[in-house]
């Protein structure tokens, strides 16, 4: 209901929406960008003010029939910080600046390179395998284990039902799990 009523309120152009937006959303858009941007609380400041512009100006590309409104708020944190990170990047690489100014500031510092290396490899793993389940599993995985999405409301938007979803996620692990030992990824 909330949602219904922060997406009227902005395809109205009332600011009231933006304020329904910022206090049921802040938390959740604030660890979906800074997930990305790490460490840089300036950064993560500006893309947070930039998603609400966004949102703003986008409301009316949304479209229930395609994601829930949390999906969208989520694409959207997440794609401009991803932006704002490439932006980033090609700063640095233009003001002759090193790359390791870069990687020192959105890595984690906790975490050594080896540690760093082993995870992107695991990474890529789950990434390749992804790519080989069908469209319609690839894309239950995805909304559950990217966009955490329960079961009822995936089941409700795609047509399934709650036993269905979990079922076929339980399946979809297994599957994943073969394939990763087949690459002998963790033997």
């Amino acid at each position: 209901m909330d949602d219904e009523r922060i997406i009227k309120f902005l395809i109205d152009r009332n600011e009231e929406g933006l304020k329904l937006l910022d206090e049921l959303y802040t938390s959740f858009l604030t660890y979906t960008v800074s997930s990305i941007l790490k460490y840089s609380k300036e950064d993560i400041e500006e893309c947070l003010s930039d998603v609400y512009v966004k949102i703003w100006n986008s409301i009316n590309e949304f479209d229930t029939s395609k994601a829930s409104f949390k999906t969208y708020l989520a694409r959207i944190a997440r794609n401009h910080a991803i932006d704002m990170l490439r932006h980033k990047s090609k700063e640095l690489r233009f003001s002759g600046n090193n790359y390791e100014d870069l990687a020192h500031e959105y890595s984690d510092s906790s975490v050594n390179v080896e540690e760093q290396l082993l995870m992107k490899e695991e990474i890529d793993c789950l990434n390749r395998n992804i790519r080989k389940l069908k469209k319609k599993d690839r894309e239950l995985f995805i909304r559950r284990y990217f966009y955490d999405q329960p079961s009822k409301q995936m089941g409700y938007e795609m047509g399934l039902s709650v036993a269905a979803v979990d079922n076929k996620l339980s399946r979809i692990r297994k599957k994943i799990k073969v394939w990763i030992k087949e690459e002998n990824y963790y033997e």
